[in-house]
């Protein structure tokens, strides 16, 4: 069986439970206590805690079963789905009966399978880092022996360059915004001038639009962490005769993204929500926004994502290259001034 309370002096709830007759204390990192009390059902019916098969060397399957049990309340849904998948395909290719730990040399093949199946690093990578984060908290809780993700090499990656609307388009998505349906002018808005998700905006109710302080309200988040955006003028202009009761858009996802194909497609801009948002964030950076502002507003976890992603948006225009200006009128061509050491012109004339 397992328990969840408050431990002194954590905001968090925290749960216990036994493995292997050994008592292993967790915290949920989550306030809600609807989501803890998911997270201890999950825990109470994962094979781990219920005995037998809870051992070491146990099988693949079971160990990245209690670990997603025990951390789902604490992640993000999307979050945990995705790693749901990645280690379900590897326990298929694996095999669900296979005995034992994995070993590097099990990694490093599934890695070769990846890339002969024409991954891109960014995806092998992103597989890799959800195994090290499993392994090193089985390492933790005593349930593996070793980490068999330490010494496998991460592949290279290609530096990634954002998509952002051209000004050409942005004006022209403005231009047309009011012939959108309500509820899609104001997700379009929200996400091109305030930088929300589309999960965001999908959860996001009406009475968190404060008009009057200016400002909106996003609870929840991906991050777990409520943050607020200031609206600017011309949000206010557009979200004036679009507000509602509720939800600003209560659709799914996928009816949310076939809804702005569906407006932008006339127009002739190729765009998904997260370049609305990547405007947003590159448009605050070339404006000379601080990018600790531009961290709080997104939502982002780090300011290092922020610093990686939008930091040389700051620093398209550099001064320093006007030095290649021809400084007289009518010259041809420029000519870098060289330095004579000095007393050169005695000892040539000697």
């Amino acid at each position: 069986m397992a328990s969840v309370y408050r431990r002194r002096g954590s905001p968090y709830y925290w749960i216990a439970y036994r493995v292997d007759g050994r008592r292993v204390q967790r915290s949920l990192k989550t306030t809600d206590p609807v989501q803890a009390d998911r997270a201890r059902r999950s825990v109470e019916s994962s094979e781990w805690v219920e005995g037998a098969r809870g051992a070491r060397g146990s099988h693949f399957r079971n160990l990245a079963n209690h670990w997603l049990a025990v951390h789902r309340g604490a992640w993000a849904d999307s979050t945990a789905q995705n790693a749901r998948c990645q280690v379900d395909a590897f326990a298929r290719w694996r095999g669900d009966d296979t005995a034992g730990e994995v070993s590097p040399r099990e990694i490093r093949q599934y890695v070769s399978l990846l890339r002969a199946r024409g991954l891109r690093p960014v995806s092998i990578n992103n597989w890799l880092q959800t195994m090290q984060t499993m392994y090193a908290w089985a390492l933790r809780s005593g349930l593996a022996l070793t980490n068999p993700v330490a010494d496998c090499p991460r592949e290279r990656e290609d530096e990634h360059v954002i998509q952002v609307l051209s000004e050409t388009d942005r004006d022209r998505l403005i231009q047309h915004l009011p012939d959108a349906p309500g509820p899609l002018r104001a997700s379009i808005v929200l996400a091109l001038f305030c930088g929300l998700r589309a999960g965001e905006i999908r959860r996001l109710l009406w009475r968190d639009v404060d008009a009057e302080r200016r400002r909106v309200l996003v609870r929840r988040t991906k991050t777990r962490k409520y943050r607020y955006v200031p609206l600017p003028t011309v949000a206010l202009a557009l979200l004036a005769d679009a507000r509602g009761k509720g939800h600003v858009y209560n659709v799914g996802k996928k009816q949310l993204h076939r809804a702005l194909q569906r407006f932008l497609k006339p127009l002739g801009i190729e765009a998904h929500w997260y370049i609305l948002r990547h405007t947003y964030a590159s448009t605050l950076a070339r404006a000379g926004v601080s990018l600790y502002k531009i961290a709080a507003w997104l939502g982002t976890k780090t300011l290092a994502v922020v610093q990686r992603n939008y930091a040389r948006l700051a620093e398209d225009y550099d001064s320093d290259v006007e030095v290649f200006n021809v400084r007289q009128a009518g010259a041809d061509s420029f000519s870098p001034r060289t330095e004579t050491r000095p007393g050169a012109d005695r000892r040539r004339r000697r």
